[in-house]
């Protein structure tokens, strides 16, 4: 920048030129700790992870041929994310996907009355980024049971084949199910 008075002509350069304040380290240091924190939580919110799951956790009465269902925030790489995929009691069955939904079928029901535990330690996305963190839940299979409508508009119901079980209205539609 160039001015003029009536002395003479003073030349004033650009910010690049001039004299660093002393303050300029710490400027210069707290911008780069926020670029690495911003790109930080870029990774990590662009890093696949389980956006729903079914059942849920803490599931009770779950149907002992209840298929196991994984939906991702991104498109996974199937063969990593099923050998990371483990059920207790270890159970054999068939995997499918359908996008980014991994649906798990066992092979045999689930045991009756029993807990099942679903852990998934690993896996990548299919441009190579590791899952967030790994995850298990646990859900509860429900025993055998008996579904039968019942009533003038009938409705269904539900008696587990438990001792003292007390059977259980499903539906409560006015006019009935059929």
């Amino acid at each position: 920048v160039v001015k003029s008075d009536f002395c003479g002509i003073a030349y004033n350069p650009p910010m690049l030129f001039r004299r660093a304040s002393p303050r300029f380290p710490l400027i210069l240091g707290l911008a780069v700790v926020g670029l690495a924190a911003g790109l930080a939580l870029a990774a990590i919110f662009s890093l696949p992870h389980i956006a729903r799951l079914s059942p849920v956790e803490g599931a009770q009465g779950v149907s002992a041929r209840a298929p196991i269902r994984l939906t991702f925030t991104r498109p996974m790489d199937h063969a990593s994310v099923e050998a990371a995929l483990h059920f207790s009691p270890d159970t054999a069955g068939t995997f499918g996907w359908d996008g980014s939904t991994v649906t798990f079928t066992p092979n045999t029901p689930w045991p009756a009355e029993g807990a099942v535990t679903v852990t998934l330690a690993g896996g990548q996305s299919q441009r190579g980024l590791p899952l967030l963190g790994g995850r298990a839940w646990t859900f509860t299979v429900g025993g055998p049971r008996i579904a039968y409508l019942l009533g003038e508009a009938p409705n269904l119901w539900v008696l587990p084949l438990a001792e003292n079980a007390e059977p259980r209205q499903i539906t409560t539609e006015a006019n009935g199910v059929f």
